[in-house]
């Protein structure tokens, strides 16, 4: 009897050390709450704030917007847009990429034209202009199509000169003085001393590309009229016109462009003094005649 009180006694957990667990479970800290998730109007929030289109500094500067939302718009924006919400840095990007397209252009035009001034038509090469431009061949037809358009679009500059020279010559009172027939070549002569190998290569193209054949034919045409428009002033003026004023001012015209491309088609064969004296001398005949 008393071992088996015994026994009890001493499975029984006493009063002291239960009292001892229940304080400890009591002052053991509570487990801490799961991690609050964002709330649906939150979440709303930012997805409608993404929805807007907008600027990276414009979404920094919203103050109607909270922290969540804001980093979120801010994140969507650089990952899909970069930086090109900006119109300031787009409209930079634009400006230097048709800079430096233009760059390129006048490049491959320079190329050519010092090129032309050694060889033919016939001797240009893409590859040669290119790598004296300091570009790969296939750039080349980032600007221009073929050799044609090059020189069409690189001659244009003096295309243009070589018309303001021939509306002076039209406009001179040629029947007035013989001076004013030289003050009138000058220009012309001029605009070949400048131009002449890239008016050779135009020239040589033309028979083997019919956009260069037609643009020379009109250019020609355009001398043609002016000069005889001049012939027949003189005319009026002092009776006895050529037999034919038409053909009388392409005459001269070809005799012009022949004689200007022989003097000044590669390296000056003659200088820009006799040019000008020996044209001068042919027209006033004509017009004296």
């Amino acid at each position: 009897m008393s071992s088996v009180i015994t026994t009890r006694m001493l499975g029984r957990p006493s009063l002291a050390a239960s009292a001892g667990r229940a304080s400890a479970r009591s002052t053991r800290a509570p487990p801490p709450n799961p991690p609050a998730s964002a709330s649906p109007t939150t979440a709303a929030s930012a997805r409608d704030a993404v929805r807007r289109p907008t600027t990276v500094a414009s979404i920094l500067a919203t103050p109607s917007v909270d922290l969540l939302a804001r980093t979120y718009r801010l994140c969507h924006t650089l990952s899909t847009h970069g930086t090109e919400l900006d119109p300031l840095t787009a409209a930079s990007r634009q400006t230097r990429a048709r800079k430096s397209r233009e760059e390129g252009r006048e490049r491959i035009s320079a190329a050519a034209t010092e090129l032309v001034r050694r060889h033919s038509y016939a001797e240009l090469s893409i590859g040669e202009i290119m790598d004296r431009a300091g570009f790969g061949r296939t750039i080349f037809y980032r600007h221009f199509d073929d050799l044609g358009d090059l020189l069409l679009r690189a001659s244009r500059e003096a295309m243009e000169e070589m018309y303001e020279a021939q509306l002076a010559l039209a406009a001179a009172r040629v029947d007035a003085d013989p001076d004013a027939i030289r003050a009138a070549i000058e220009p012309a002569v001029a605009v070949y001393d400048r131009h002449g190998p890239l008016l050779r290569a135009v020239a040589e193209a033309a028979p083997g590309d019919e956009r260069v054949a037609a643009g020379q034919e009109a250019m020609h045409r355009r001398f043609d009229e002016l000069v005889a428009q001049a012939l027949a002033e003189v005319a009026r003026a002092r009776g006895g016109p050529p037999a034919d004023v038409t053909e009388t001012a392409r005459a001269l015209n070809l005799l012009n462009v022949s004689y200007l491309l022989d003097a000044f088609g590669r390296e000056p064969r003659v200088s820009v003094e006799t040019a000008v004296r020996t044209l001068t001398e042919i027209w006033v005949a004509v017009f004296d005649h």
